[in-house]
């Protein structure tokens, strides 16, 4: 029984992810038909060119990738605007860029596959294979699938350890659907946010195995590691290390000093900082020269801001104005109270608030900050930007399907009515994914709920013209 059990689990998850790679292909093609012919644009092109550097050039100096991008494209803003402003070339002619290298060697397995069908497709017609070109773009884009999909079975899988597995199944699908996930998945695959979903899923159900099953060296130390490459996809998930922390901090108490795993523990920050120190020369200080201004990926960080609240309900890029159901979920981690966990309370939203906070923190562009001053409105660099959302929250969704989850089960017998008012959110996030990227909403500014469904609506009677 439990041998056919594992049969159907391992067939329904292959049919999953056959249907997923299905639709990742249809709307790979749907963006690099709307952008211009490319798969990867914005910042997603400086990751690419990492991977595509350490596959084929066995190097991460980027100088001429860059000169090839722009000299196929010397007139694309959409593609190259984003590396072409941030690239800085310093005197001895060497290459720096504001974004974390991790970002595009997580991904390097599934670039080095798809140059690899690009070179059989090349040879078969006795040509040079184009090592940038859309088959490698396709390859590396995948890796975003490959992470969204470990992501999605890590989030079941914790929230299973606390809930119904009815409740953890539907709350992992409807945060993912009905939020920026799905978007950084599956329309614009080569951001940093896929890749780094699908590692803190994993460290986030390897801490709350360790919560609630006791710690181990193993688990603390793949706990740490997973933390550590996390940071260098994307520096601002330094803040996860609040997960392990919290675990070392609940060892201690639990079992005394002489008791807890003091070698795991140094053993785990060693893990963390592995990842770090091996691409430490690619690393860019979170101190700028004005050593009284905190940075990070180039944007100052203002710590006194007082726009934290803005980060969840802005009409701009509120997490809780784009993806309602973040706010629903959010009101469940209160329950964890009621199972007589409070301390895993605490740590989940003080992490949710840690991230809150440095968001609200990242306050304006580099132009608009002199002398420890801001002089510029409120997040001009992402609130004036074409941002799919509050989409810097992406990293919290297993926060998120935590506490739908704790609300799903209460529901018990109400689990189908909850389930099709679920499918409402995810809908709402579908349609407003298309609005996005047929243009047809605003992608800066405030977005009323008005406008959306305008926007939706145009989206649709629009649809028609791409294929």
């Amino acid at each position: 029984m439990q041998a056919a059990m594992e049969h159907l689990r391992f067939g329904r998850a292959a049919w999953i992810a056959a249907a997923t790679l299905l639709l990742a292909t249809l709307s790979f093609s749907f963006t690099a038909r709307t952008t211009g012919g490319w798969l990867v644009w914005s910042d997603g092109l400086a990751y690419f060119l990492y991977a595509r550097s350490a596959v084929v050039d066995l190097d991460l100096d980027l100088r001429n990738d860059i000169a090839h991008v722009v000299d196929m494209h010397p007139a694309d803003p959409k593609t190259l605007e984003p590396l072409l402003k941030w690239t800085r070339v310093s005197e001895d002619g060497s290459v720096h860029l504001p974004w974390p290298v991790g970002a595009g060697l997580v991904l390097v397995p599934f670039y080095a596959a798809g140059y690899l069908v690009e070179s059989a497709r090349a040879a078969h017609l006795d040509a040079a294979p184009d090592s940038y070109g859309l088959i490698p773009q396709y390859g590396f884009a995948y890796g975003s699938v490959a992470f969204g999909l470990i992501g999605v079975w890590a989030l079941i899988r914790l929230t299973s350890l606390l809930v119904r597995p009815v409740a953890a199944q539907v709350a992992s699908w409807a945060v993912v659907l009905s939020g920026p996930v799905v978007f950084y998945v599956l329309a614009h695959p080569s951001m940093a946010h896929a890749s780094s979903f699908g590692l803190l899923a994993l460290a986030t159900l390897l801490w709350l195995r360790s919560w609630l099953g006791g710690v181990t060296n193993g688990r603390l130390v793949s706990l740490g590691l997973l933390v550590g490459i996390a940071v260098t996809v994307r520096y601002q998930n330094a803040l996860f290390a609040i997960l392990p922390l919290a675990l070392v901090l609940k060892d201690l108490r639990e079992r005394g000093v002489r008791r807890a795993a003091g070698p795991a523990i140094i053993a785990a920050v060693l893990a963390a900082a592995a990842p770090l120190m091996l691409i430490g020369p690619h690393l860019h200080s979170t101190l700028s020269p004005d050593s009284s201004t905190v940075t990070t990926a180039g944007y100052p960080v203002d710590l006194t801001s007082p726009y934290f609240f803005d980060v969840l309900f802005s009409c701009r890029h509120g997490a809780f104005h784009w993806a309602p159901l973040f706010g629903v979920a959010t009101l469940g981690l209160p329950l964890l109270i009621a199972r007589k966990q409070s301390a895993m309370a605490i740590t989940l939203v003080l992490l949710l608030l840690a991230n809150v906070y440095l968001i609200g923190g990242l306050g304006l562009s580099t132009q608009a900050y002199s002398g420890g001053r801001t002089t510029g409105d409120w997040l001009t660099h992402w609130d004036q930007a074409p941002s799919f959302g509050m989409r810097y929250l992406t990293e919290c969704a297993p926060i998120f399907a935590i506490g739908l989850a704790l609300l799903l089960d209460r529901a018990r017998k109400r689990i189908t009515l909850a389930s099709c008012a679920l499918a409402l959110f995810a809908l709402w996030n579908a349609l407003l994914m298309l609005a996005y990227g047929l243009q047809t909403i605003t992608r800066s500014g405030c977005l009323s709920y008005a406008d959306a469904v305008r926007g939706a609506l145009a989206a649709l009677a629009r649809l028609h013209t791409i294929f």
